[in-house]
C-alpha cells in the first residue's frame, strides 16, 4: 500500500506568509509531544542540556563538553521502532599519535533525556 500524508506548515515572514508541505512515508510519522517528546531546546551558549546532563554522568566517555566543536539542530527520526529527537554532534577525539581527528556522532533524545549515543554513520554505539 502506498500512502503517502502530506503535511503543510504555514510561516509568516518578513515578506510574507510562507507554506511548506512535505510527505513522508506511514512507517515514519511521528507523534512528537506524545511519542519523542518536546523538541530538545538548546542554551544561551548553544549546548543542549539533555546532551550535557548525559556527558557529565558518564553516559558516554569519548564526548565531553571541552571537545565538542558544535551541535547541529535536532529532527526526528525512528530507532530501533522507536521515536527519538537525533542532535548531530561534531567533536574531537585524540588519535593514539597524539593526533586530533574531527568524529560526527548523535545523540537521541526521548522525553528530555538522552536515551543512545550512536555514531553518525552507523548504528554503533559510542563508548
Amino acid at each position: 500500500m502506498n500512502t503517502k500524508l502530506a503535511v503543510t506548515l504555514m510561516l509568516s515572514g518578513a515578506f510574507g506568509l510562507f507554506t511548506l508541505t512535505a510527505s513522508a512515508r506511514p512507517d515514519m510519522i511521528i507523534n512528537s509531544d506524545g511519542v519523542a517528546g518536546r523538541r530538545p531546546g538548546n542554551t544561551f551558549a548553544g549546548t543542549y542540556s539533555a546532551l550535557d546532563e548525559s556527558m557529565r554522568a558518564g553516559s558516554v566517555t569519548s564526548i565531553n563538553e571541552e571537545n565538542v566543536v558544535r551541535y547541529g539542530q535536532p529532527r526526528l527520526v525512528m530507532y530501533e521502532g522507536e521515536a527519538y529527537w537525533q542532535v548531530p554532534v561534531t567533536y574531537r577525539e585524540r588519535t593514539y599519535g597524539n593526533g586530533v581527528i574531527i568524529s560526527e556522532a548523535r545523540a537521541l533524545v526521548r522525553n528530555g533525556r538522552v536515551e543512545h549515543w550512536l555514531f553518525r554513520k552507523s548504528a554503533i554505539r559510542v563508548p
